[in-house]
């Protein structure tokens, strides 16, 4: 029995996934290093929170929250927050070139490997959509 046209139409490869399959064959190694790559993140509305937490056997640590979704989804994703010295942070994810078409939810997290001096008021924190201003809260 045979694919109806409209069955035929559907399972048809996009002009997206054809290119990056010619890619993949190209250079393999070349496609996932792109991939893999770490690219500033792409969440959608993101919410930052900025916490000090005093410990009993040190200095204050810093934690920091990243709460956004993505619409459309990018493939295997992996969202992450960056130091940058000096009270900056970058919000960070891998490349993908490959999307799904949903909506998904995603919270980064990052916690000062040690205690945190002269830390200030406030934290700056960069993404695709531009440079914020966290206030640093207590914990």
């Amino acid at each position: 029995m045979g694919k109806s046209k409209k069955q035929k139409k559907t399972s048809t490869p996009t002009k997206q996934s054809a290119l990056l399959l010619k890619r993949y064959r190209e250079d393999p190694q070349g496609l996932l290093n792109e991939i893999n790559a770490p690219v500033v993140a792409t969440l959608n509305d993101v919410i930052y929170r900025a916490y000090m937490r005093p410990y009993p056997y040190g200095d204050d640590v810093l934690v920091i929250l990243a709460n956004g979704y993505y619409d459309p989804t990018p493939a295997h994703v992996e969202l992450y927050i960056e130091s940058q010295g000096n009270n900056t942070y970058k919000l960070m994810q891998n490349n993908s070139v490959v999307t799904f078409g949903l909506v998904t939810y995603h919270t980064a997290t990052f916690t000062s490997p040690g205690g945190v001096v002269g830390l200030g008021q406030s934290i700056t924190i960069e993404d695709a959509n531009g440079t914020h201003t966290v206030k640093v809260e207590s914990f």
